[in-house]
């Protein structure tokens, strides 16, 4: 290969990369669950120092130390992690000089062990089996105001950009669940509910023999607004179709509309007050 075809190559190389990095920082920055810090504690004062915690997940830290033990918050209190290495940041530009840290510990024995902190080995630590931790926030600085941005990702994802936490794909897959309603007597078809939180989702298959209102079920997880509709559509044909599904508090009902009778399926998708 001579030079010029080298050069080429390798800058076409390099261009190709940088749009897998791109792409990469997308699915971790946007669309993905980067960052595994669930923040469930509160805001609170200790020794002087009070924490503020934002809605994006940030937190505020301000005020004077009154005592030599210094001052924190608990940030988490029961965190799974799988065996891997994971990184500690807090959005500081000097992670490794800064008496703001935050830190991960073992509760396998009681918290006694600190895992990893992010002003010590770049924030960075290792696990070797799966473990329950706690995240909290270590703050022994005499005098501060200062809002941290404090997050726990893989160590192998490089870039720093900050995200709030959500749900891993695998954890939204545990936490569905799943609804069993009550069925009236005539019913004959095929019902799916299930539930992310308050969020609700409802699945049917049904025959409409004939025309007019019906019952297909109780016993759902009640709805926030006094109704909820849903989309009707033919099964020979997947049109929509002018039947009306709703759902009132726990009761689904279908009306049937003339000339609109046959295999129907039909999706509802709902907020629960519960």
């Amino acid at each position: 290969m001579d030079i010029v075809s080298y050069i080429l190559a390798r800058n076409f190389a390099k261009k190709n990369l940088k749009n897998i990095s791109n792409e990469i920082s997308d699915i971790t920055n946007v669309l993905g669950a980067k960052n595994l810090l669930k923040i469930t504690g509160v805001d609170n004062s200790f020794n002087g120092i009070d924490y503020t915690i934002n809605d994006d997940g940030s937190v505020r830290i301000y005020g004077q130390l009154t005592s030599e033990v210094g001052s924190g918050l608990i940030l988490n209190d029961n965190t799974y992690l799988q065996k891997g290495s994971y990184k500690l940041t807090t959005g500081q530009l000097n992670e490794s000089d800064t008496l703001i840290t935050i830190y991960a510990v073992d509760l396998a024995d009681g918290g006694q062990t600190i895992l990893g902190q992010s002003n010590e080995n770049n924030g960075e630590f290792t696990i070797t089996e799966d473990k329950n931790v706690a995240f909290g926030i270590s703050a022994d600085e005499p005098e501060v105001d200062i809002t941290i941005y404090p997050m726990c990702r893989l160590s192998s994802i490089q870039d720093n950009t900050y995200v709030p936490y959500v749900m891993t794909n695998k954890e939204l897959h545990e936490n569905i669940n799943f609804t069993t309603p009550t069925f009236d007597k005539n019913f004959e078809g095929r019902m799916d509910v299930k539930r992310w939180g308050k969020l609700v989702s409802v699945y049917i298959s049904y025959y409409a023999a004939s025309t007019g209102r019906v019952s297909l079920a109780t016993n759902l997880p009640p709805c926030a607004t006094p109704f909820a509709y849903g989309t009707c559509i033919k099964s020979t044909s997947y049109t929509t179709t002018q039947n009306i599904v709703s759902i009132s508090w726990d009761e689904i009902t279908l009306d049937v509309k003339e000339g609109n009778t046959g295999q129907m399926e039909i999706s509802l998708l709902y907020i629960t007050m519960l």
